[in-house]
């Protein structure tokens, strides 16, 4: 038996391996799931030909001047998050050493932190390379950026580092070797000084990240293994007597929730756990004190949670026709007295489910398909689709408020 569940283990890891870099042929990048990031009345647009660009919201028109990098370089795909702090926007990209499309083993990744009203570089230098692909993107907190790479140098294919990096200059605070690949499983806990960690064999371990001189072998304080592997970073939930909780999704198809134990170091205690149809690999968002999660079978689900009673409960369950797979989670948003969610699917269109009772209220079908989780302004949601075309609507009357081809620089229809 525990042979035949190794077995299963490392066949999961495989396939996860496949789905994550699904959208690549022979393993090389075909670009871009990374959201456009609002500031004001600023986006910052990732583009496939590993760009950064400008539009006004107001003015409805891109900065056809300025763009990021500079020079003509490239700086490869945009797979994780762009978080603007402060009217800076961080991030991280990879590619080749040209910023083009890379296999895996020789991807470098491009670590950047761009004034949003300039586009220039806040750091001395353009960006910091970091050798290795960065598939999840990153997490701020507290003036650092963290990041883990999906292997440690260029020579091995397991495995990766845990960075911290000072944010105001670039420098690197800490760089702690890890066993086991992570793409997008990172939490952190500033108050606590510690990161909740997923790894594709399936454990989640916490890393103490004080500032702090440490040694590497001892900032890792605790792992627990799950058995599956684990992509979406984990969710904090702060219990009634200001206990600290996380819920944790593989792509088992499970939550499984524990209660942050804290003593002479901390440990991690399972509550709760329930089973659901698909893997889960997309964030699992908390909105009004219950989880809201897509699983990669495209069902929506309703999680209602107790925390004083330690108990989970799915308080509905939506089975979307679709064509295709969803592309990145739901964004939820409200209209009115209405909570509303919108799910990408990467083929054909969006679709918006009400959160109340996951009934689908519209489906918005879009001919090039969907790459990016959208963001959304004044009832417009805009995203980039698979021809790299950025696009506008109204949710309202789903008029097209823009379509821009980020490739030739201009309108398109």
């Amino acid at each position: 038996m525990k042979n035949t569940k190794k077995l299963l283990i490392y066949f999961n890891l495989l396939i996860i391996t496949l789905i994550m870099f699904g959208c690549m042929n022979d393993m090389q990048h075909q670009g871009n799931w990374a959201s456009p990031s609002i500031s004001n009345e600023v986006m910052i647009v990732p583009s496939n030909e590993g760009v950064l660009h400008k539009y006004s919201i107001s003015q409805n028109s891109f900065d056809l001047i300025n763009k990021f990098p500079a020079s003509d370089s490239k700086i490869g795909s945009f797979y994780g998050n762009i978080e603007i702090i402060d009217n800076v926007a961080y991030g991280i990209s990879y590619g080749s050493d040209e910023g083009d499309k890379c296999q895996n083993k020789s991807c470098i990744s491009y670590l950047f932190a761009v004034d949003v009203k300039t586009l220039n570089s806040s750091w001395t230098t353009e960006y910091i390379q970091i050798d290795g692909a960065v598939v999840g993107g990153i997490k701020y907190s507290n003036e650092t950026i963290y990041f883990a790479t999906t292997e440690n140098d260029s020579f091995n294919e397991k495995g990766g580092f845990f960075y911290a990096v000072n944010s105001t200059n670039g420098d690197i605070i800490f760089k702690i070797p890890i066993a086991n690949r992570v793409y997008d499983s990172i939490e952190i806990n500033s108050k606590e000084n510690i990161a909740i960690v997923g790894d594709v064999k399936g454990n989640i371990s916490l890393y103490n990240i004080s500032k702090e001189s440490i040694a590497n072998n001892e900032r890792k304080i605790f792992t627990i293994e799950m058995d599956y592997s684990i992509i979406s970073p984990a969710i904090q939930l702060d219990g009634p007597n200001n206990e600290t909780n996380y819920c944790v999704g593989n792509i088992n198809g499970e939550i499984k929730c524990y209660e942050l134990i804290k003593g002479n170091e901390f440990t991690l205690t399972e509550w709760g756990s329930l089973k659901f149809d698909g893997w889960i690999w997309s964030n699992i968002e908390l909105y009004d004190d219950s989880l809201f999660l897509v699983t990669l079978s495209g069902n929506l689900y309703k999680v209602d949670v107790d925390l004083e009673g330690k108990n989970l409960n799915i308080a509905w369950e939506q089975n979307i026709d679709k064509n295709g797979k969803p592309v990145s989670g739901i964004m939820i948003y409200e209209r009115g007295n209405v909570a509303n969610s919108i799910i990408p699917f990467d083929k054909d269109k969006l679709v918006i489910a009400e959160l109340s009772n996951g009934s689908i209220t519209d489906e918005l079908p879009f001919k090039d398909g969907v790459q990016s989780l959208p963001v959304m302004k004044n009832d417009f949601i805009y995203f980039v689709d698979k021809e790299n075309k950025f696009r506008s609507y109204s949710l309202i009357d789903r008029s097209q408020k823009l379509c821009f081809d980020l490739n030739e620089m201009k309108g398109c229809d």
